[in-house]
């Protein structure tokens, strides 16, 4: 079984879907897990998200990439937002076995 992983020790492949925890910023502030990915600076090219308003440019590549940061997915569509800092990660479960 996989386990949390703290953001302190280790940071997920940049682009891999994975499960992650955070704090939102309420009074008291309260945990929460999402599904989404950690973006490396430059290294998921932002062309197909369209909702990613804020692209970096880099000149070295000639692409525009999203900005460095955590994205959460959202059910109701496939757009993307930057959330609050995890506190911890960890891979997605292996799908069900078919029969």
């Amino acid at each position: 079984m996989d386990k949390w992983i703290p953001v302190s020790e280790r940071l997920p492949a940049s682009g891999k879907r994975i499960i992650f925890s955070w704090l939102n910023d309420w009074t008291p502030p309260k945990r929460r897990t999402s599904m989404g990915f950690y973006a490396e600076k430059h290294t998921i090219n932002a062309d197909h998200w369209e909702e990613v308003e804020s692209a970096e440019y880099s000149e070295i590549k000639d692409e525009y990439f999203c900005p460095e940061g955590w994205y959460e997915e959202m059910w109701e569509s496939e757009y993307i937002s930057e959330t609050p800092s995890p506190t911890h990660w960890m891979p997605l479960p292996a799908p069900p076995e078919s029969e």
